[in-house]
């Protein structure tokens, strides 16, 4: 095994929570700093392309992740190869490039989408696939206890792409190859700093199983779906949007909903550096060290949403106006409603992360399904008599349905765990 596995030290938890807050940090504002430079560049419907872009694009990353990465990470057990991870990804991502181009086309030819918003919006898929694959070497690393390598190289790749896009934007008239650029840096970065003889251990590439590449293909595909509608779920409004508004009106609802990327990042930066102690934990059946790390983590999450929800509705808006020079001062209900929607939906996305320590991730397609389920019959009508307004209204309450059954379940299966334990962990 690579010599850089070997480490322990609290150095390496410091760096691991560092570069892991730096990436969470570049990945929730990349979206907003590129529109910042559209927004003064550009006409406000190539901003509202470019958020509809970014959405649809983080839906494409979801799928491509195929949401194997907690699985990976908790395995402590190694049930699975890294070569098993690197087959099954190769395919997620090749079948979702695919899918997405044909979405796309039916897009297009349908009237919905002109050619030139198909193209940037495909081109934007292109550049989170880039992470998606990468996401596969970074989990490796976390699992092997160095996070802090694998964050910082995610951190580099991100930090680079953007930067690329955000500087030609001031000086290229055309997205498309802005975004292009962007795509090169990613590749070249992640090339240059994932290879060399270090990792050649580490990312073992031991030939394919057929068998345990099919054997989690099936044991993922409920995670992968459950992640990719509750992803789907979180930007509801602005899909809502790109159905029955206008691309200026979707540039609002991205500017509109800007905020919530902080509730978001301190999910993310809290809850990536303990997958591995909370999977651990769970596997060990430590009831108090598993009860200790769910009900700080989500104490934390409720007590920063109302700290960014009170800052939100005072100077938000304001600063948001003045940062993409439109006026959405009228937009208060609107911004309270999403986020109260926001924390609701972060609680459940850390929600997922319990169902899937505890081996319960097929609920998460229940949870999803019924939520989805008061968009179908209640999305249309919301919009067409509400505008963003109801859509943002709407967004709250189907979070909080989702929210109540992944904690149904988690407080069902732990009290069926433990209840014959004590405090100690072991049997009665």
């Amino acid at each position: 095994m690579s010599s850089i596995v070997n480490k322990k030290s609290k150095k390496i938890a410091v760096r691991s929570f560092f570069w892991n807050a730096v990436y969470s940090g570049l990945n929730a504002i990349q979206s907003a700093v590129i529109l910042f430079a559209i927004s003064r560049t550009k006409p406000l419907s190539e901003a509202g392309i470019i958020t509809i872009g970014f959405t649809i694009a983080n839906l494409a990353m979801i799928l491509g992740r195929y949401g194997i990465r907690n699985y990976q990470v908790t395995d402590s057990r190694e049930e699975f190869s890294f070569s098993d991870y690197f087959y099954v990804r190769l395919i997620s991502v090749a079948g979702t490039v695919i899918l997405f181009l044909v979405y796309l086309g039916v897009m297009i030819l349908s009237g919905r989408y002109s050619w030139y918003k198909g193209e940037v919006i495909f081109e934007v898929i292109l550049l989170k696939m880039v992470g998606a694959f990468e996401g596969l070497y970074v989990g490796r690393l976390q699992q092997k206890g160095r996070l802090d390598i694998g964050a910082r190289i995610a951190s580099v790749r991100l930090g680079a792409s953007t930067a690329v896009i955000f500087l030609l934007i001031w000086f290229v008239d055309s997205i498309p190859l802005c975004l292009m650029a962007g795509i090169a840096a990613s590749v070249a970065t992640d090339i240059l700093l994932l290879t060399g003889k270090k990792y050649s251990d580490l990312f073992n590439y031991n030939g394919k199983d057929q068998n345990k590449v099919r054997r989690l293909l099936l044991l993922a595909f409920p995670l992968c779906i459950g992640t990719a509608m509750h992803n789907y779920i979180g930007n509801a409004p602005k899909y809502l949007v790109d159905l029955f508004m206008s691309d200026e009106m979707q540039a609002i609802s991205g500017y509109v909903m800007m905020p919530m990327f902080v509730i978001t990042l301190l999910n993310t930066f809290l809850m990536q550096p303990m997958l591995k102690s909370l999977g651990d934990a769970w596997n060990r059946k430590d009831r108090k060290a598993f009860s200790r790390m769910v009900g700080t983590h989500t104490a934390l999450i409720a007590a920063g949403s109302c700290l960014v929800l009170a800052l939100g509705i005072l100077v938000g808006l304001p600063l948001l106006s003045w940062m993409y020079s439109v006026d959405l001062t009228g937009y208060k209900v609107e911004f309270a409603w999403l986020m109260i929607g926001g924390t609701l939906y972060t609680l459940s996305a850390y929600a997922m992360v319990l169902l899937t320590t505890v081996r319960k991730q097929n609920w998460i397609i229940a949870g999803c399904c019924a939520t989805l389920l008061l968009y179908v019959l209640l999305g249309r009508g919301q919009v067409m008599t509400r505008g963003l307004a109801g859509a943002s209204i709407l967004y709250a309450a189907a979070n909080a349905v989702m929210l109540g059954v992944f904690f149904a379940v988690i407080f069902y299966t732990w009290r069926k765990t433990f209840s014959t334990m004590p405090k100690d962990g072991m049997p009665v």
